[in-house]
């Protein structure tokens, strides 16, 4: 079938599922409520809901079907139900404490999955089913994740907007008309209409973070080289990184301890810092920050507060009411954030930042799409005839990847060491403040807007993120409040390189900061005088509860789980305490405990968690604490607080060390 034809405009069922956090499955799994096989079997039927993936339509099988098959333009390929079932298998053998047990996730087509085509969105392009896994994707395979199948994407990676492919341009999840935003847009359908809770795109110019506020989820764009780009069919290779789409701050924090670390097969993969307080070199750091000596790198804790940078003067050409609106009141919720010391908003002159931007496309830094995908598009047109290109190559990207065989050697130097100019200038006004804060794009375009102006709005879309890998920073996008006209608003994190942790801890506050809001917005709407943040009024006790931390035994699944669940315990959520903690294991007469500590350099967020507990039933879980634990509050990464077991001094305790988490533990780690 042509892959230009009309047949190929998506329908789909308009019904979705809410997105899920990974922690909500891992919760099903552990506490047996849902098989491996049935989870991933349900997020393929969650798929189906929406039509056929889009393959279906180019590969001819429609012809083959007699009956009429809705396409889903957000996937390209799914497994079958007896594919899942073998990689349930495998899943199994990661064992009951791997991280992401029975987790369904999605696969940008542009990242090697073994069994399917890696078409990047050109159905020409792949020759056939990948014969291995990308890294990034079996890092995934071996914490115990089920990959469903790969998503669409523009083509060949090139674009912000996700109408650039013949498979269709998937909408904004609850807004037909509207753009999903690029390159990784099937990724971020996916996840914010609750198909899979993780999926992983790239991103190197934004594509892992337009979507994700497009669609009203987290996109967290790693620094480049923490997770391995083997496996990847490059954009840009100096500037290409595996992004992470998920529900929440704290399901991409569990995704990112998965994928991270340096991998042999990556000639770009990096070191992270072990204590962050110094930067690795990269191919655009200046070697001035690459020592202890040279710019420090700030950390939040204690009392000090965090310094937020902000837009001095926002840097856009065209105006949406909706969404300044949209930003004025981010800037008013983000001085709201639960942050011992308060929150201090410094302004930030964009320029450096824009201008690195605005050179991806408009410099030699072009070139490298021409050396990635632009011998393939010269040899596609010469196939398809004089005046005739591949009906399967997109315009505007064919056209963006030959420009790339223009620049000179000479050309390409010089934006190098432009480059290394601005990124100096950047890291020295990033090492000042905790994170730069701004809007992640500041439209919504419909599909009519690109459609009459495919390169502007997708340049537009570009401007506060398009800088992040020419700069080499770390930048987490996050939902804000919705604009007033009913669309999603995002905004990002922007920091130095390797200090995710740090944009994870400001994020987690930020997204509570926003739930707090969105419920006090109801309340003032119903005339109510107070409601609770973190849990809906139809969902109240008719008993108070206690909310209860626990990093060991107690979590699902666990040796001593039984004891919560006797005592009426219900599972909330799977989070994280702040980066201020460290989890030992402690060596009594009884065997190993867990004992939470609470330092003031060298923690680490510990994995716990969260489960409601009848208050009447408290009593009996502080009769059992043994003498070398005790029930304290514990913060979280969101800057809440629970009851937590701690660690506390006894002469039974021999010895101990320091673990990441109690499943790393029980797994022999």
């Amino acid at each position: 079938m042509d892959p230009a034809s009309p047949d190929l405009v998506p329908t789909a069922p308009a019904a979705t599922h809410a997105a899920e956090p990974i922690g909500a499955v891992l919760g099903r799994v552990r506490r047996g409520e849902q098989t491996v096989l049935e989870s991933a079997l349900a997020a393929l039927t969650r798929a189906g809901d929406h039509g056929a993936p889009a393959s279906h339509l180019l590969t001819g099988a429609r012809e083959d079907d007699p009956t009429e098959v809705s396409v889903d333009p957000a996937w390209i390929d799914r497994f079958d139900e007896d594919a899942l079932e073998a990689a349930a298998i495998r899943a199994e053998l990661a064992g009951p404490h791997a991280p992401l047990l029975g987790v369904p996730v999605a696969i940008k087509g542009n990242i090697d999955v073994e069994g399917l085509p890696t078409t990047a969105a050109c159905p020409t392009f792949a020759t056939g089913p990948a014969e291995l896994s990308a890294t990034a994707v079996r890092r995934l395979e071996d914490a115990g994740a089920i990959v469903v199948g790969t998503t669409n994407l523009d083509q060949f990676a090139t674009g912000l907007n996700g109408t650039r492919s013949p498979y269709g341009a998937p909408h904004a999840v609850g807004h037909p008309g509207r753009i999903s935003g690029g390159s990784s847009s099937g990724s971020a359908v996916a996840v914010a209409r609750g198909d899979v809770p993780l999926a992983l795109g790239t991103d190197t110019a934004g594509s892992g973070r337009v979507p994700a506020a497009l669609n009203g989820i987290v996109g967290l764009k790693p620094s480049k080289g923490l997770v391995s780009t083997a496996g990847v069919l490059p954009a840009c290779r100096s500037q290409d990184v595996v992004s992470i789409f998920a529900a929440d701050v704290d399901s991409a924090s569990v995704a990112l301890d998965v994928l991270a670390g340096p991998d042999p097969a990556d000639p770009w993969s990096r070191h992270a810092p072990v204590n962050g307080s110094s930067l690795p070199a990269g191919l655009f750091d200046d070697p001035s920050v690459t020592t202890d000596e040279a710019i420090a790198i700030r950390h939040t804790g204690g009392d000090a507060g965090l310094t937020i940078g902000f837009p001095a003067t926002l840097p856009v050409t065209h105006v949406d009411e909706a969404a300044s609106i949209a930003w004025e009141r981010a800037l008013r919720l983000i001085k709201s954030l639960d942050v011992p010391g308060g929150v201090r908003l410094v302004p930030v002159d964009l320029a450096p930042f824009v201008e690195a931007g605005s050179m991806l496309y408009g410099s030699a830094f072009v070139a490298e799409r021409y050396a990635s995908v632009g011998e393939f598009v010269e040899a596609a047109d010469v196939d398809a005839g004089p005046g005739r290109p591949d009906p399967g190559l997109d315009p505007t990207v064919r056209d963006i990847v030959l420009a790339g065989a223009a620049p000179t050697a000479a050309e390409a130097f010089a934006a190098i060491d432009r480059m290394r100019d601005l990124t100096k200038q950047t890291h020295a006004v990033l090492a000042e403040i905790d994170a730069l804060f701004t809007p992640t794009v500041m439209e919504h375009p419909t599909h009519a807007d690109l459609a009459a102006d495919p390169v502007g709005a997708n340049a537009r879309l570009g401007t506060f993120t398009t800088f992040g890998n020419l700069l080499d920073l770390a930048v987490l996008a996050v939902p804000a409040q919705e604009r007033a006209d009913g669309l999603p608003f995002g905004v990002s994190f922007h920091s130095l390189p390797f200090t995710e942790q740090r944009l994870l801890s400001i994020g987690a506050r930020w997204e509570r900061a926003v739930r707090v809001a969105a419920v006090a917005d109801v309340a003032a709407t119903a005339g109510a005088t107070q409601a609770a943040a973190d849990q809906p009024a139809a969902a109240m006790p008719a008993e108070p509860t206690i909310l209860l931390a626990v990093g060991g035994a107690h979590m699902a699944g666990l040796p001593a789980n039984p004891e919560l669940l006797a005592a009426g315990g219900e599972y909330v959520r799977l989070t994280r305490t702040s980066p201020d903690y460290r989890l030992h294991v402690l060596d009594t007469p009884v065997g190993p405990r867990p004992g939470i500590e609470r330092v003031t350099s060298d923690g680490a967020p510990v994995e716990v968690e969260l489960w409601s507990v009848p208050a009447s039933q408290l009593g009996a879980f502080t009769g059992k604490v043994p003498p070398y634990l005790a029930l304290g509050p514990v913060t979280l990464l969101d800057g809440s607080t629970a009851l937590g077991f701690l660690g506390a001094a006894s002469d039974e305790v021999a010895a101990s060390r320091v673990v990441p988490s109690w499943r790393a533990f029980a797994r022999g780690g």
